[in-house]
């Protein structure tokens, strides 16, 4: 049995949608948005309607809902307003997102480095407003995700 939290999926424009385009101007982007919501529970908002949503990208939203915690408009206030607070809550999203792809069965370790890639790149990208290198995101991304395996796990490098 999964330790996962149900989430909802939503397909509709998530709170405080405004204030989120205006300031990343995601229109007609796909992009999934966490919302901790204490009505209806921890929701993924996925007004582009991808289907089926990968679960590393559930992976990463969980992280940011588990971080959000009561205050969920406050964090996205702070996550709008603060390029620091954004990157740092992005790190350690893109490290499970990372973490969960490679361990997906099926995933060759061929295919390591290409993923490393895809998710280092949307980190580093102008959607996050371009606040890390596509080499320090892809270095941290890669380091981040071995540390959080433990001592005692063996090496999946490439």
């Amino acid at each position: 049995m999964s330790s996962q939290p149900q989430v909802r999926i939503s397909y509709e424009l998530p709170p405080m949608f405004e204030e989120i385009n205006a300031k990343f101007k995601i229109n007609k982007r796909e992009i999934l948005f966490a919302w901790n919501d204490p009505i209806h529970g921890p929701t993924i908002y996925n007004p582009a309607r991808i289907y089926p949503i990968p679960q590393p990208l559930i992976v990463h939203e969980l992280l940011h809902i588990s971080r959000q915690g009561s205050t969920v408009e406050q964090w996205w206030q702070k996550y709008i307003a603060d390029p620091q607070f954004r990157l740092m809550e992005e790190i350690p999203a893109h490290v499970v997102e990372y973490g969960a792809w490679i361990s997906t069965p099926g995933v060759a370790r061929s295919q390591r480095r290409f993923i490393l890639n895809q998710v280092a790149g949307r980190l580093s990208s102008d959607l996050y407003g371009g606040l890390i290198t596509f080499a320090e995101a892809k270095r941290m991304i890669k380091n981040m995700e071995k540390e959080s395996r433990g001592p005692d796990s063996r090496d999946i490098g490439f």
